[in-house]
């Protein structure tokens, strides 16, 4: 009986401590199904695109957070697509910037796993892949870096031409064999001198100053003039759009007309004007208020004092003359070898027709055309 007491006495004990070390483990959190369910309860899906916690304010401190954290392949690729490799980052390694400078931040909301900020413009990433705009780019979902006959450059501030690698004038590439660079400004070339091509002009004689610059309110383009013998002429051709009537840009293409000015039938010239063989011809047509179309008259007036001389009426830097004048005339984009110009005149034996004046090889004289057909308009100030 006191065998049977004592084994009784045991279990008791054994109960009893078993109970105290479950109670002790529960106690320190082990173990507790509500804690678990807290946890994962606080968890976000971050593989949504579209959950909050993966859109982002775009600002330059979380892209150079993100760069910290990125790898930069060292392999390289030619710009060319002859010789494109692409870059081994684009394997599933994002590529750091290539400035640890603060950048501008961009406005907005962005899904980094589609866009990412640099310098305050915003861009798709590669195929999810962060690269570095100044140097690198990325086509077909591949990123390659930008290269000048094997040499890498940043695209930023600098450009390739002719295999060889130059500094950007002020943010812009320019043509070399006719433009140069000084204090960050695109000049233009006269031999070996720079000038500015919007108040001066390169003749045979040097560097010579337009007679000025007036506005177009009609649609504030900006037009030099020169003084020729006792006429005033634009310098350029007339590059206005009429609300009625045909006009146009060779190619469809507005950079034409920017630099040869817009094609125009003669009525669409004239404005509904009646012929003028007077001088000064006294019909504004569709030239700016305070100037003028030329008359034939007026045009043999030009021809009278240059000598009939086209050459010297001719660009020096856009066609091949020596624009002793300011004149400069360049050449019609359908016919380079010939610029063409409409006057006011009809001719009496040619109802459907009227003067026009060309430059052709190296004399200015005058034609006679359909007035349907389409030319450049000068205007003379009034």
């Amino acid at each position: 009986m006191a065998l049977f007491s004592k084994k009784i006495t045991m279990l008791l004990s054994l109960a009893a401590l078993a109970f105290f070390l479950f109670a002790c483990g529960d106690d320190n959190g082990t173990g507790s199904s509500d804690n678990i369910e807290s946890s994962s309860s606080s968890h976000t899906d971050i593989s949504d695109p579209l959950s909050s916690s993966s859109l982002q304010k775009i600002s330059s401190s979380s892209m150079e957070g993100s760069s910290s954290a990125t790898n930069n392949s060292s392999s390289s690729a030619a710009k060319s697509s002859s010789s494109m490799v692409p870059e081994s980052s684009s394997s599933g390694k994002e590529v750091s910037s290539s400035s640890s400078l603060a950048l501008k931040e961009c406005e907005g909301i962005w899904n980094p796993e589609s866009k990412f900020c640099y310098d305050g413009t915003l861009y798709n990433t590669c195929d999810g892949i962060v690269y570095d705009p100044p140097t690198q780019f990325c086509r077909d979902m591949v990123i390659y870096s930008y290269k000048c006959d094997g040499k890498a450059y940043n695209n930023f501030t600098q450009f390739c031409s002719d295999n060889s690698i130059y500094e950007k004038c002020g943010g812009k590439t320019y043509d070399l064999l006719t433009q140069g660079c000084k204090d960050e400004v695109v000049l233009s070339k006269c031999g070996e001198l720079l000038y500015d091509s919007s108040v001066e002009f390169c003749s045979n004689s040097g560097i010579k100053k337009y007679s000025g610059v007036f506005i177009d309110t009609r649609d504030n383009k900006s037009y030099k003039y020169t003084e020729i013998g006792t006429q005033t002429w634009m310098s350029e051709n007339l590059n206005y759009v009429p609300e009625t009537g045909n006009s146009w840009c060779y190619g469809a293409d507005s950079a034409n007309c920017d630099t040869y000015g817009r094609l125009y039938d003669w009525d669409t010239a004239m404005e509904g004007a009646a012929s003028s063989a007077a001088n000064p011809s006294g019909v504004q047509g569709i030239c700016p208020d305070g100037w003028h179309l030329p008359s034939h008259a007026e045009w043999s007036a030009l021809g009278t004092f240059v000598g009939y001389n086209g050459t010297a009426l001719k660009s020096k830097t856009g066609w091949d003359g020596t624009d002793d004048y300011g004149f400069d005339a360049l050449p019609n984009i359908l016919d380079v070898s010939s610029g063409y110009w409409w006057s006011a005149t009809t001719e009496d034996y040619v109802y459907y027709g009227a003067y026009g004046w060309n430059v052709s090889s190296g004399s200015l004289g005058s034609y006679i055309d359909s007035k349907s057909s389409t030319y450049a308009v000068r205007c003379v100030k009034d």
